[in-house]
Formats: C-alpha cells, structure tokens, sequence
C-alpha cells in the first residue's frame, strides 16, 4: 500500500473511533558510515528507520500514537490507540492542529546525485584519504581516524484540515585525523567536508590539508622530504 492510500485508511479509521481533526507526521531516514584504519575497514555501518505517527482531537484532548509498521494492520490499531491516549488526558490547554499557512517557499534539498555512488566508491574513497596522508610527508606517523559517511531524510506531514506537506534531504560528510611527529613533539590537524556531491571530494587535497594542518604546528613548512 503507498503512503497516501495507508494516512487516508488511517484518517478514514480515526473518524469511525470518533475523532475529529487529525495529523499524520511520517519520517524515513537512512545512514551509511564507513571508518578505515591502517587500510582496513574498521567500523561499517548501514541503517534506516521508518516511523508514522499520528495525533488526533476526541473530546478536546490530544491523543498521539506511532508505529514503524507502515501496512494496513497498523490502521486500527494508530486510531485506537490515539483515542485512548486522549481519554486519560486532562489538559485545560487545549491543542488544536494547525491548519497550514497560505503560502510555503520549498526549497530543494535532495542530491539523486548521492543515490547513484556505490558502497564499494565510498569505501575505496576512504581507504584513498588515508593512504593519501600516509603517503604526503615522513612525519605523518598515525592517522587515527579517517572515516566517511552519508545520510538522507524524508518527512511528510498531512492532517484533515487540508495540509499536506513533504520534504527530503541528503547530504555526504567525510573526515580525517592525522598525527605528525618531529622528534618528542606531536601534534595532530583534521579537515571536515559536507556536500551532496559525493564527486566534489577529492581524498588527496583533502588528506594535504589534514597533514599541513598538524605540520605547521610543528613548525614545518609543507611537505619534508
């Protein structure tokens, strides 16, 4: 079932329960995250979550419900069970849903260029940053952590006064840490960059950077023999 057939099965339901005006507020999101250390892959992670919600007016109290079961069988049992959240409440505040402003300025947020980079490029991304500090300068002796990861979200909020809103987003992050040694002295310098391009990061001037941070900290002026 699509999700505007379920939040209208689910309005439809929450009126047959006796309430009176509704809200459904949907979100989805998915991470992905990969750190490398020593050319390895020491930390992987792949997530998502999907959730639905919804709040509904019975006898002038807000009752809320929420299930991460997005199919039919959870439609009586979102009614339900808002209704009888509402029944033990007894706010004098009253709280009303929002019937939604006459005008909303969208403004896109969401790279498809990010939907099409494989695991396999995001990984070998990473193990390239490192190898890449690695290889700058001799004094670079650790880089304790070098890592990449993305994420999206969508949310969609729809009520019975007439609102109906959705949004999503996605963005990419990548980071490095290095530590530089010159004689007893250490110091360490780190770069962080977000996009939603994956292909704008280039794991060499990023790595450069990282390393000539801690560098100049030692005092040393770009790249040692």
């Amino acid at each position: 079932m699509d999700k505007k057939a379920l939040m209208d099965k689910i309005f439809a339901k929450g009126k047959q329960y006796g309430l009176n005006d509704m809200e459904i507020y949907h979100g989805k999101d998915n991470s992905f995250r990969v750190k490398i250390f020593k050319g390895e892959i020491d930390n992987y992670s792949v997530s998502s979550s999907e959730g639905l919600s919804l709040r509904g007016d019975y006898n002038d109290q807000m009752g809320y419900s929420y299930t991460s079961m997005l199919d039919e069988s959870s439609v009586d049992m979102l009614a339900k069970n808002a209704k009888e959240n509402a029944q033990v409440l007894t706010n004098e505040d009253r709280e009303v849903i929002f019937e939604g402003s006459k005008e909303y300025k969208l403004k896109e947020t969401y790279s498809d260029k990010l939907d099409r980079v494989s695991e396999k490029e995001k990984i070998e991304f990473a193990k390239e940053m490192e190898s890449k500090a690695y290889e700058y300068d001799k004094r670079i002796e650790l880089v304790p952590y070098c890592s990449y990861g993305d994420g999206s979200d969508e949310v969609t909020i729809k009520n019975t006064k007439g609102l109906e809103l959705s949004s999503r987003s996605n963005l990419a992050y990548c980071y490095v840490s290095v530590t530089a040694a010159q004689g007893n002295d250490r110091k360490s310098g780190t770069v962080y960059r977000c996009s939603d391009d994956f292909y704008t990061f280039n794991p060499g001037e990023i790595a450069k950077e990282a390393c000539d941070n801690a560098i100049a900290l030692l005092g040393g002026q770009g790249s040692g023999d």
